[in-house]
């Protein structure tokens, strides 16, 4: 599993990458969890899941929208 650190850092190559690719989907995004002084395990797997949310909003508008998205234009790793 990631890394805190990792995590926030995919996710903010993953949102510039909608909001500067395909703007239409900003909307779309919802606010990052934010940081709490809640369990380091419950806030990476808070990350995880919103990660896989922003991969997923992307994955859903390439099969509806012919639109190329691919691992590499979102400089995201797949997820495992």
């Amino acid at each position: 599993m990631k890394t805190k650190k990792e995590l926030e850092q995919d996710i903010i190559n993953i949102t510039t990458t909608i909001l500067q690719k395909f703007p239409e989907l900003s909307k779309n995004i919802s606010e990052m969890p934010g940081n709490s002084s809640e369990n380091a395990e419950v806030t990476v797997k808070y990350l995880d899941e919103y990660l896989n949310s922003l991969q997923e909003l992307l994955n859903s508008y390439a099969k509806t929208h012919d639109a190329l998205v691919t691992n590499k234009s979102m400089d995201v790793p797949p997820s495992p």
